[in-house]
């Protein structure tokens, strides 16, 4: 599976655990870590989802990535401490969220 590249150290997969604030509000913060990854604050990029959703978003000022509504409401089951993981399939501009 894909989510045995962050064992071996790729770091073109971004692990996030989800905290409860990430769950009732639904969105996913991006750790300082992993920032280089996206592109600077407001500009647009786009995440996909294994269920084929898309959606265009942008990195808030707090690096939270708002606007993901839809893949938490497809998920009801994410709660406190569950990990989900970003692929970076092109930096700063496409990734895809993963779920082990």
């Amino acid at each position: 599976m894909e989510l045995d590249k962050i064992k071996s150290g790729n770091t073109n997969i971004i692990e996030v655990i989800l905290n409860a604030t990430n769950v009732k509000d639904k969105y996913i913060y991006i750790k300082v870590a992993y920032r280089d990854y996206f592109p600077s604050i407001k500009e647009p990029f786009k995440i996909l989802t294994e269920e084929g959703d898309e959606f265009i978003t942008h990195l808030e000022g707090s690096h939270r990535i708002p606007g993901i509504t839809k893949f938490f409401d497809n998920h009801p089951e994410y709660i406190t401490g569950d990990k989900i993981y970003i692929d970076v399939i092109e930096p700063k501009k496409t990734y895809l969220i993963k779920i082990d």
